[in-house]
């Protein structure tokens, strides 16, 4: 069996005190948004678990986004 590397970065958010510059804010609406839709799937290693992912498509939210489409936006700008 191939060895899988599992990237996994914890962060912390803090509130800032302009909502509009307010990470902790802007996830709390960015969930509010996202909570209808059915962007789940099987974690690799361990396929009992079942992930939901933070990033979803623009057109359809129930696909999510990997790291190289945000990698490559990210180089976009």
């Amino acid at each position: 069996m191939a060895k899988v590397s599992r990237n996994i970065k914890t962060i912390t958010m803090y509130s800032h005190q302009d909502a509009l510059l307010c990470p902790a804010h802007a996830y709390v609406i960015h969930c509010s948004c996202i909570t209808s839709s059915a962007c789940h799937s099987r974690y690799p290693v361990k396929p009992g678990i079942t992930i939901s992912y933070l990033f979803h498509s623009l057109l359809n939210l129930n696909e999510a986004i990997g790291a190289e489409l945000i990698s490559k936006h990210i180089r976009q700008l």
